[in-house]
């Protein structure tokens, strides 16, 4: 009996060990998948560019610095100040 006790121990103890090596790695890979994304858009703002991650459809923008300002512009104007212009009655 004692020996079962140990076995079904043991094999407790590995798949702790297990499960904690898989969030050790799947923390490790989203980290350097971090990285990597961070350093690309460092290196894109030094070239001029920028990104912006959009959902409909999903993706990944890549656009001048320029574009990118203006485009931000418009879209808080038609946001906010447009609005103002013609309030909901």
């Amino acid at each position: 009996r004692a020996a079962s006790g140990n076995a079904m121990r043991t094999r407790a103890l590995d798949a702790v060990k297990s499960f904690g090596d898989a969030i050790f790695i799947a923390w490790s890979v989203a980290i350097q998948a971090a990285g990597v994304a961070f350093t690309l858009g460092f290196v894109l703002n030094l070239c001029g560019y920028g990104y912006r991650l959009s959902l409909d459809p999903p993706g990944v923008e890549i656009e001048t610095l320029v574009e990118m300002r203006k485009s931000n512009a418009e879209r808080r104007f038609l946001r906010d100040e447009f609005q103002s212009l013609f309030p909901p009655r």
